[in-house]
């Protein structure tokens, strides 16, 4: 499965570094290109939930567009709040 997505701005050589090494850390990471601004990340299928929820915690820590990830929503993770909800977001006690 190919997922492309805008990259995110670096502010450090540390957060480029970081961003790519939980990246690779996926399950069922294959590979991630490059080209331009854009990058293509390859994982294998099928995604468990565990490794959908990494994805969306990656994209909204780095602040990518969650729609690059809409055409993994399915009945098994269609809970995880992260679909909807910002991670800047904090409850009100």
């Amino acid at each position: 499965m190919n997922i492309t997505f805008e990259g995110p701005m670096f502010f450090s050589t540390y957060d480029e570094t970081a961003f790519f090494e939980w990246i690779e850390n996926l399950d069922g990471f294959q590979s991630i290109q490059g080209a331009g601004t854009a990058l293509t990340l390859v994982i294998s299928e099928p995604l468990s939930y565990e490794s959908v929820r990494s994805l969306l915690t990656l994209f909204r820590r780095w602040q990518i567009e969650i729609s690059n990830l809409s055409h993994l929503k399915n009945s098994e993770n269609a809970d995880l709040s992260l679909w909807t909800r910002d991670l800047s977001t904090r409850p009100i006690a």
